[in-house]
């Protein structure tokens, strides 16, 4: 059946009787070891080995063995377990002669009926062939019998030692001697052959390892080269992420260039326009002395005109002179209003551009201290060039 036989303990663990001459439902175990079943007489002990031997013996056989004084009883059943948990049944009946088992790792049972007076050989070999005195001549021997002082005496002399050999076991230890003895041989045999392969391979090993002390001074070598190139590793990977921040400098400084260059583009456009406002200013104060002359035309227009509305017609030709007098002053002071025109919106291009010098010069101090930030950052990394203190060409 596939079953390993050190993995087979046939040493009985529990019984179930059903029906089996006096006991009507009996459920026992048996310990590992010495068993004692005990009671009064007529209490079902003989029982008990009648059915162990039954189930284990294929004997008796007759039909006494099913449940005495009850006319009912059509059937009788014997169930066995081991201690490593196969399981065998043995039932009959009038009409049925069966026997099922199963070995532990089995779900269903294996049956069989029908075989009278003789044990199916797969049985036997899941019973582990249990020891019976069995012949011809003599038969079984009863259980009921080995309590009497007689037990044997009516044997032929010469039958008892194979009866004797039987009950004690004596064949299953010679088969058990035997089997020992060829297991130590084949033991013996493994252990040769174990001890010429562990020969060949400590010579083997021996020519394996004939260089170990060069490998292992190799290796030492290789291993102190391998830290040392583990801590270039380390100071490449701190150094780039140096240049990584020497490129985000450069970057940033790229950026400041062109803004200081931006800023000194818009300081150029701005002294340009300081000059036009200086050169305005130049002229506003030719223009404060214009003032003066413009109210003295004023204060001449007022006495002109006092004199138009207060005289008579004139014929005098003075008059028109007069008349061209005030024309004349009169377009010097349109002159005037449209020059003082131009001088509000040169005042007002001087203010705007004093708020975007104002703005500028703000930016140009702020990107002053981003610039003095950066280079304090280039001198504590010391990226900057020892011999011309540049970083990227640019002087710091």
């Amino acid at each position: 059946m596939n079953v390993p036989s050190s993995a087979i303990n046939r040493k009985v663990r529990k019984v179930i009787l059903t029906n089996f001459q006096s006991h009507k439902l009996t459920t026992f175990y048996l310990e590992d070891g010495l068993n004692i079943i005990s009671g009064s007489n007529d209490n079902g002990k003989t029982a008990c080995a009648r059915a162990l031997s039954w189930v284990l013996h294929n004997s008796p056989i007759e039909d006494v063995i099913r449940r005495q004084n009850n006319i009912q009883t059509k059937f009788c059943q014997v169930e066995i377990e081991f201690f490593d948990g196969a399981i065998i049944k043995r039932y009959k009946s009038k009409t049925l002669n069966k026997i099922e088992f199963k070995y532990p790792e089995e779900e269903n049972f294996t049956a069989y009926q029908g075989f009278n007076n003789k044990y199916p050989d797969v049985v036997w070999e899941f019973l582990q062939y249990p020891p019976i005195f069995k012949n011809e001549k003599l038969g079984p021997i009863a259980y009921a019998d080995q309590s009497k002082k007689h037990f044997l005496i009516d044997i032929p002399p010469g039958s008892l030692p194979e009866i004797i050999s039987s009950i004690i076991g004596v064949d299953d230890l010679d088969k058990a001697s035997k089997q020992i003895n060829s297991l130590i041989l084949e033991e013996n045999k493994k252990i040769i052959f174990l001890e010429k392969s562990l020969e060949e391979l400590t010579e083997k090993e021996a020519e394996d390892f004939s260089t170990l002390d060069d490998d292992s001074k190799t290796y030492n070598i290789l291993l102190q080269t391998y830290n040392e190139i583990e801590a270039l590793e380390n100071d490449a990977d701190e150094l780039q992420k140096y240049i990584d921040k020497f490129n985000v400098i450069i970057s940033k400084n790229k950026e400041y260039v062109e803004d200081i260059s931006k800023c000194q583009k818009t300081i150029n456009v701005l002294s340009d326009k300081i000059e036009s406002i200086e050169t305005l200013s130049s002229e506003l104060s030719n223009i404060n002395s214009l003032d003066f002359k413009i109210t003295d035309h004023n204060n001449n227009i007022l006495k002109a005109e006092f004199l138009v509305e207060t005289l008579s017609p004139i014929t005098d030709p003075n008059f028109i002179n007069n008349i061209n007098f005030i024309d004349s002053v009169i377009k010097e002071i349109d002159e005037i209003e449209l020059f003082t025109s131009k001088l509000d919106t040169a005042n007002d291009n001087v203010v705007t551009a004093e708020l975007v010098l104002a703005e500028i010069e703000t930016e140009l101090s702020s990107k002053q201290i981003e610039l003095d930030n950066l280079i304090k950052e280039i001198k504590d990394n010391n990226i900057a060039c020892d011999t011309c203190s540049t970083v990227g060409g640019v002087k710091i």
